[in-house]
């Protein structure tokens, strides 16, 4: 990532005992390919699509908007239910 852009940070889509972790499918119009869990965006607005993924493969998606800084990371957090049953929520934590 160089300094005029900014970074948005899923799980990686192959991991091994996360009960939950949450998956960019999609960023604007790009179609992350399998096994990408980061991509540099430039600042601005860009609509996210992420899959929430449990480890009993149960799969939630979740569209999102990120305002985009240069220069910050905007990290992916998959929220559960009560007993890792589903996803409840995605949530982006700016770093």
């Amino acid at each position: 990532m160089s300094g005029d852009q900014a970074l948005i940070v899923g799980a990686p889509q192959i991991t091994s005992g996360v009960p939950i972790k949450a998956v960019i499918r999609k960023v604007d119009a790009r179609v992350l390919r399998f096994g990408y869990s980061r991509v540099a965006v430039l600042p601005g607005r860009h609509e996210v699509l992420v899959d929430c993924v449990m480890a009993n493969h149960a799969v939630v998606r979740f569209p999102l908007v990120i305002e985009a800084e240069a220069g910050r990371q905007y990290v992916l957090r998959a929220v559960s239910t009560p007993g890792n049953r589903t996803c409840a929520d995605v949530k982006v934590d700016e770093r």
